[in-house]
């Protein structure tokens, strides 16, 4: 979280983080427009 607010992101913890928020982030995406597809079909 430090390295953040100095602007430092490329330390491994905040590559894993960021990394890791983007998968989150796909993940829900994609099922939130698989549930939207199907109540609508």
């Amino acid at each position: 979280m430090r390295t953040s607010f100095s602007g430092d992101f490329a330390h491994d913890p905040m590559l894993y983080g960021t990394l890791w928020a983007a998968v989150l982030f796909v993940a829900a995406l994609w099922w939130g427009t698989a549930t939207f597809r199907k109540e609508n079909a």
